[in-house]
């Protein structure tokens, strides 16, 4: 177990006794801690290049907190002296989903912080480690319960239980169950890599949007194919968690639910190894049934989004049921193994992709704005009405229907932990703040945004973003890419 432990610098005076005993009884556990408070750990994130990344002392101090407390199991604070402020480390805590416990001499912050995951205690000399000891117990109980089971979910998304008052989308494409693995690099042929371990969770690019638009507060509707397996069974528990409709999920009694090998490397850069599985047999029928019950009257869907993971025909399919409906289609173009006929780039109102897909469209290499632009200029060209093109941190640019100029919108600069479910993320943003607005200079900024999320998060179920993450979320406009002017 990992725990986060943190103090009042000022109230070493008074209560460093009772912070080495706390420090003690956790270690006792065999639980590694991180802390300020541990000097070699702490001390050596004051490097030139961290000075560098983030420009002084203090915003590496808060830096170290938000990381320590994002890969920790548990968080423990000792709130003792009078200038402490708990909000910062306890809201990130409450954020990242990791209990917390609150220990003071004076006051029990329990009945100030009201959240499940939040424990206030007032210790005294008696019970101080008797009381750390009993929370680290439980947390432990919780850790492997969760461990023990194929996937693990949280309670449903504040957004899920609002979204009545969003816009409907159709999400079409990959359901599939993610084994992540985080390795110092990508092994080589033949080379064997030790692992820092595992995590399964829901996963699919398509997967992946549609849970972000309902945490967006949008109603989703899913349509593909799981197994008969207990893979399904956890998708579509999470799939009812994040209040994504499943009406048009079908289960295949002859093939297992697509499972997904994605290795995760120390800079955030990955691999990805798809088994498709039950996603390669997504029926017409059910594309049929989806646009039938929801392609017009009161019940129609207001957006259509697909990724190319489907076969060509059932993508094809989904895209022409849509246009003929009258229903906007947005295509995010990945995977690249699975090309776009360019014959339906006329039926898609924004078509996206990021530099390695675009390459494969277009034959232009994307390495900044200017190339983008060029890449978004060849998109329209043949046909498609909206181009955007995605570019990591260094944000987007779009060319818009009948322009001749790219406007270009800067990334945001944060700490990259996993870049695998960033354009889901934006494609979710972008979307969602185009139906709500029908601003498109907003949604690519709201797109942006939601893609700098994804990436300072591991994985891709917990990088989906929700209204509630973003209030709090506080990124930086990288300052090399502040001129948003229009491009040639």
């Amino acid at each position: 177990m990992k725990v986060f432990f943190t103090t009042s610098f000022w109230g070493k005076p008074r209560y460093q006794r009772y912070v080495d005993r706390i420090v003690a009884a956790i270690e006792s556990t065999g639980a590694t801690v991180v802390s300020p408070e541990k000097s070699r750990e702490y001390k050596t994130s004051f490097t030139k290049e961290n000075i560098k990344a983030y420009g002084d002392r203090a915003r590496i101090h808060y830096e170290f907190i938000r990381q320590g407390i994002a890969n920790a199991d548990a968080v423990v604070i000792e709130a003792s002296h009078e200038d402490f402020r708990i909000g910062h480390e306890a809201t990130l805590a409450i954020i990242y989903k990791k209990p917390v416990l609150c220990l003071s001499l004076n006051t029990d912050y329990g009945k100030l912080v009201r959240h499940e995951a939040f424990r206030g205690v007032k210790y005294d000399e008696r019970n101080l480690e008797s009381t750390v000891l009993a929370f680290l117990e439980q947390t432990g109980k919780s850790l492997i319960s969760k461990r023990s089971v194929p996937l693990s979910h949280y309670k449903r998304w504040p957004a899920a239980a609002k979204q009545q008052s969003g816009k409907s989308v159709g999400v079409l494409g990959a359901i599939n169950v993610d084994l992540i693995t985080k390795v110092p690099f990508v092994p080589h042929e033949n080379e064997t890599v030790i692992s820092e371990g595992l995590k399964v969770s829901p996963g699919g690019k398509a997967t992946n949007t549609a849970i972000a638009l309902s945490r967006l507060g949008q109603k989703t509707y899913m349509i593909g194919r799981v197994g008969n397996d207990a893979f399904s069974e956890n998708v579509r528990n999470a799939f009812k968690l994040e209040g994504v409709n499943t009406d048009f999920v079908d289960t295949d009694n002859f093939s297992p639910t697509g499972t997904v090998m994605v290795n995760v490397d120390s800079r955030g850069k990955h691999t990805v190894v798809v088994n498709e599985d039950a996603n390669a047999r997504i029926s017409r029928k059910t594309i049929t049934d989806f646009f039938r019950s929801k392609g017009s009257g009161r019940q129609k869907v207001d957006a259509f989004y697909a990724t190319r993971e489907a076969l060509p025909e059932i993508v094809e399919a989904g895209i022409r049921n849509a246009a003929k409906h009258g229903i906007p289609v947005m295509v995010l173009s990945a995977p690249q193994a699975r090309p776009l006929d360019e014959k339906l780039y006329g039926l898609v109102d924004f078509l996206v992709a990021n530099r390695q897909n675009v390459k494969a469209m277009t034959g232009v290499g994307v390495e900044d704005p200017q190339s983008g632009a060029e890449a978004a200029l060849a998109l329209v060209e043949k046909g498609a009405k909206n181009a955007i093109i995605t570019l990591g941190l260094q944000g987007s640019v779009i060319l818009r229907h009948g322009k001749r100029e790219c406007e270009y919108y800067p990334g945001f600069r944060v700490p990259v932990v996993d870049e695998t479910a960033a354009g889901d993320a934006f494609c979710a943003g972008f979307l969602a703040t185009w139906l709500q607005t029908g601003d498109m200079r907003k949604a690519m900024r709201y797109g942006n945004l939601c893609g700098a999320f994804a990436v300072t998060r591991f994985g891709s179920y917990d990088a989906m973003p929700s209204l509630d993450q973003l209030e709090l979320f506080r990124p930086e406009i990288n300052p090399n890419l502040r001129r948003q002017a229009a491009l040639e």
